[in-house]
């Protein structure tokens, strides 16, 4: 048997960072006769475990399985579960764990992206007031022209005001969205693979 969880991250104002499927595979025994709680596969047993579901899935399909053995199997999921919701929470804890690492170099990565970006911006517009402080407004120039520039020296003299606030906030910001705030493991599905043999 196969038990899917879902492990969902979440950022600030609960925005989504991550979603997962987490697999736990077990050995399934009939409830009855069972001496002990299910217990999950090892690693190789499992990925071998959840190859046969995916041959299942995409191969030929295979006769119905009983109403019998549906019916029992139906009655022990939700002992199912609760047996192995342990192992599956530690294993998406385990699975966010390196998410979380992942989501925070990809936040580094980015904010020093943003750095780059802001710092070329602020070159580029010191490098243009230079030339444009250079300038000498003959009589060539019209009044709008002469206007129009004024305007841009402006708006350029203000980004690089603006330009400092952001290299001071915005790659924190960006490390920021992806800080995990709220983590969620919940079970979404129940696989039981029952021979053709019965």
């Amino acid at each position: 048997m196969i038990i899917l969880g879902r492990l969902s991250l979440y950022g600030t104002h609960a925005a989504r960072l991550h979603d997962e499927i987490v697999p736990i595979a077990a050995q399934w025994s009939d409830p009855q006769r069972r001496t002990a709680p299910l217990k999950p596969y090892a690693a190789v047993t499992e990925a071998r475990t959840l190859d046969l579901l995916e041959t299942s899935i995409s191969g030929p399909r295979a006769a119905n399985v009983p109403t019998v053995v549906q019916d029992a199997l139906l009655a022990t999921v939700s002992r199912d579960v609760s047996e192995l919701l342990p192992s599956l929470e530690a294993r998406a804890n385990d699975v966010a764990r390196i998410a979380i690492e992942k989501l925070a170099r990809r936040g580094e990565q980015e904010s020093r992206d943003m750095m780059l970006i802001l710092e070329s911006q602020r070159k580029q517009i010191t490098t243009t007031l230079g030339k444009v402080d250079g300038l000498q407004l003959s009589f060539e120039w019209t009044d709008e022209e002469k206007l129009q520039l004024e305007n841009d020296k402006r708006h350029w003299q203000r980004r690089l005001i603006d330009l400092q606030h952001e290299l001071e906030t915005e790659p924190a910001r960006i490390r920021a969205s992806y800080d995990v705030k709220a983590t969620r493991i919940e079970p979404v599905g129940v696989v039981y693979l029952w021979p053709v043999s019965g």
